[in-house]
């Protein structure tokens, strides 16, 4: 018994000394600082150039990929996917973005095949993953098709209300402010059953009441069928914590305990913006049952802040989260002038001050839409409420931008009621304490490539050796090498791969000696699971708007009628002319063409990741070309064959004097193949069109473009031996090469400026960064549309200030 008695002192006496330990005023904030350090959680959000599409067109996208406490540019991740999702889930497209600096742009080309529908852009890192499906970035944009899915309706919601006592609970004898989320217009709220008073909703299904409960007193909410909604558990004691963060300067929290709650010290005030410690006191609850305390809004970082009430074990008694709104960085938009006339030129004018004036740097995109042309040309979500907001919070939030209307008293009213309805989660005080950091997804610093050497033929694995890989298109090669297991099995991490260059794999035995037979079977990392999360809101399809559907028909049909591909950049012209005797034609059975590219005159940059046809686009006269990548709706003509054919017909093609075919005839089979032929193995290509072209007989009568690879068919086997080969294949989930948003300049006139222009994106530029004048400059040209344009500018400076900005400016009909 005495050994029992002594063993139940010293645990108590060492749970005192724990719980002193534990409950030091740094203690606590330490170890927040050193998890949030530890966890190094990323934020992504992705502008894009609207919000309305119809199938065909592209949505070009600009990524901000940031730390999740700083909100500067991350340099962790590497890889950003982005996926566009389907009403149903299933997936429609993914891309893979490489981040450099957390700042990069691509785009995707919606099928023809799509339904009419709401469709959902979900973008991540891997690294994000850990903190869970709800913390990924998610977007909704509407797609008018034309076709409408069985049973494409609005589903109805359940009848459900929340009551969310600020702080977390409500306690006897106390008056709390009580956030009640429902559905409903109206509720009456009861004690015992007897009537108390009328709830009307204020803002986006979400009232607010103050309430005392009494002892022995059920609380209820009721609708107007007689549905009935209980309040959750009052305690018999306990402390409560209001927050009133709507003062000009700081924020004031009151802490009350009622007459039944025993004396209670060292009370923990904890406050943190997103992690960083920005306040941290004891209060003590001993001689009196409230107290306030006041903090400066200095210290609080832009955005949701965090208030944590602990008692002296370190045991959350109340949380509260509240918005701190900072003095504005100015960004500034200015055109040229104050209207303009149809194809006329626009300059838009960036400048960026901080609320002194001085000039700032920053990194923005700017999307310029046809506001006729869509639905709604309203923006509900920017950077700034995603950064600042919605990226911090559950769920979805109907048009967050309102609440940024930091000139509207109103909407920081609604903004502080909305988040006593929001809990912070991305991190739980549990994990703090543990110091728990999930990282079971791991940080992309580059593409994995992983497979298997076979034998070419009978599938049998091949054992233990090493494979090469190298970037065919590259000129010098740059080769990697790993080692493969029993199996066959290998893997490459992290590489630097596009989706627009051939990758080259050979395999070697333990001897170092080429296996000439082998085959490898790359596993592709596209499998898609449908997400178990996405808001609720994005699931619904909706009603047709027939108007928006009729003009991207318009806007369709020009589109084919004219042949020319918008989403293409016309470069300037090279043109090299007449016979050139320096290039022996002694391989060539046809001589020299009416126009000849050398290859060995085009910059490295410019072949390296291309094909042929992309290296040549828009250098040639009279020849057209769009799309030229590898999956895209590629086409191409020559202006002035000597054919009676319609313009549009295809040319044919030749490799060293061997016909590929063209002509209409398997045309997409014939610009694959030379799509395949790596660009730094040409050494020229002759173009014939005209009379130069009646050598080939029938086959010239829509021109002929000929390509010549250097002896032996390829560059690299100057330097190797011809066993020295590589099996090539294009690796599907690979980085997205560039895409440059085609904008027409009207200054100068050229064929296909005989095209109606009736475009609703009219300019994307998404990489704009101010000058060490804070200043950027941006131009573009109007279309035929007599209408109403909108600047949307979003962005980010250095120390992670989210910035946006929208102006409309007006065109109307040339009066000369």
């Amino acid at each position: 018994m005495r050994y029992v008695l002594s063993f139940l002192l010293l645990l108590l006496i060492n749970s005192l000394v724990y719980a002193s330990a534990i409950h030091r005023l740094d203690s606590l904030p330490k170890q927040l600082e050193k998890f949030s350090e530890a966890y190094n959680q990323e934020k992504l959000y992705l502008h894009t150039d609207r919000k309305f599409y119809a199938p065909q067109e592209s949505v070009w996208i600009k990524a901000y990929l940031v730390n999740a406490i700083t909100h500067q540019p991350s340099s962790l991740s590497k890889s950003i996917h982005v996926e566009l999702i389907a009403p149903d889930k299933s997936l429609v497209s993914k891309i893979v973005l490489y981040s450099r600096q957390g700042l990069p742009s691509g785009q995707i080309t919606l099928p023809d095949s799509l339904i009419n529908g709401t469709y959902t852009l979900k973008g991540y890192t891997n690294w994000m993953k850990n903190a869970g499906e709800e913390f990924l970035f998610y977007k909704e944009i509407k797609v008018y098709a034309g076709i409408e899915s069985e049973g494409a309706r609005l589903t109805t919601q359940k009848s459900t209300v929340q009551v969310l006592p600020e702080g977390g609970h409500l306690i006897e004898g106390i008056e709390s402010n009580v956030a009640i989320k429902t559905l409903f217009d109206t509720l009456w709220l009861y004690g015992n059953n007897r009537l108390i008073s009328e709830v009307t909703s204020v803002h986006n299904n979400t009232a607010l009441i103050t309430l005392k409960p009494k002892p022995n007193v059920m609380y209820t909410l009721k609708n107007k069928s007689g549905e009935s909604f209980p309040f959750p558990n009052i305690l018999k004691r306990g402390v409560t914590m209001q927050v009133n963060s709507l003062l000009y300067d700081k924020v004031n929290i009151t802490l009350q305990k009622n007459q039944l709650t025993p004396p209670s010290n060292n009370l923990l005030v904890l406050a943190h913006s997103r992690g960083k410690v920005v306040h941290a006191s004891t209060v003590n609850l001993t001689e009196k049952d409230s107290t306030i305390i006041s903090i400066d809004k200095r210290k609080f970082q832009e955005g949701i802040s965090h208030i944590t009430i602990f008692d002296k074990t370190n045991r959350p008694l109340a949380e509260r989260l509240i918005f701190i709104q900072k003095p504005k960085k100015e960004v500034e938009l200015s055109t040229d002038k104050f209207s303009y006339t149809t194809r006329d030129r626009v300059s838009v004018d960036i400048r960026l001050i901080d609320q002194f004036g001085r000039p700032l740097q920053g990194n923005f995109s700017l999307a310029a839409i046809d506001v006729t042309l869509v639905p709604s040309p309203k923006i509900e979500s920017n950077i700034a409420s995603n950064l600042l907001l919605t990226s911090d919070l559950k769920g979805s939030i109907k048009d967050p931008a309102y609440y940024f209307s930091f000139d509207n008293p109103l909407a920081k009213r609604h903004l502080d009621l909305l988040l006593m309805t929001h809990g912070w989660s991305r991190f739980s005080w549990r994990d703090v304490l543990e110091q728990k950091v999930d990282s079971t997804h791991m940080v992309e610093t580059g593409i994995t490539i992983a497979g298997q050497v076979v034998k070419a033929g009978s599938g049998k694995i091949i054992p233990d050796g090493t494979v090469i890989i190298t970037n065919v298109n590259n000129n010098p090669f740059n080769y990697e090498k790993a080692v493969f297991d029993q199996n066959g099995r290998f893997t490459f991490r992290p590489l630097l791969i596009f989706d627009n260059g051939l990758i080259g794999f050979k395999a070697t035995n333990q001897k170092n000696r080429d296996i000439t037979n082998a085959s490898f079977i790359i596993e592709e990392s596209i499998d898609y699971t449908p997400p178990t999360y996405l808001p609720a809101e994005y699931k619904h399809n909706f009603y047709l708007d027939s108007e928006m559907e009729l003009k991207a028909k318009e806007r369709l049909l020009i589109e084919q009628a004219y042949n020319f591909d918008t989403t293409a950049r016309r470069l300037d012209d090279v043109i090299v002319e007449g016979r050139r005797a320096h290039i022996s034609q002694a391989e060539s059975a046809y001589g020299a063409g009416s126009v000849t590219i050398e290859f060995d005159k085009i910059p490295t940059n410019q072949k390296l990741n291309r094909n042929p046809l992309e290296v040549i686009q828009g250098k040639i006269a009279g020849v057209y070309m769009t799309g030229m990548g590898i999956g895209q709706d590629n086409t191409i003509s020559i202006r002035g064959a000597s054919s009676g054919l319609q313009g549009g017909a295809a040319p044919m093609f030749f490799l060293n004097d061997v016909l590929l075919g063209g002509g209409g005839q398997n045309i997409k089979g014939v610009l694959k193949t030379v799509m395949s032929i790596p660009s730094t193995d040409i050494e020229r290509i002759e173009v014939f069109k005209g009379p130069d072209a009646a050598i080939f007989g029938a086959n010239g009568a829509t021109g002929v473009i000929a390509f010549y690879t250097y002896a032996g068919g390829s560059s690299y086997n100057d330097n190797n031996s011809k066993e020295d080969q590589f099996f090539e294949t294009l690796i599907k989930n690979a980085y997205q090469g560039p895409r440059e948003f085609y904008a027409p300049n009207y200054a100068e006139e050229l064929p296909e400026h005989i095209k109606p222009d009736r475009r609703v994106l009219l300019h994307w530029a998404p990489s704009i960064t101010t000058d060490k004048n804070g200043r950027a400059t941006v131009e573009f040209y109007t279309t035929d549309n007599e209408t109403t344009i909108q600047l949307d500018l979003q962005g980010i400076t250095p120390n992670g200030r989210p910035m946006n900005i929208t102006k409309l400016i007006e065109v109307e009909k040339d009066k000369n």
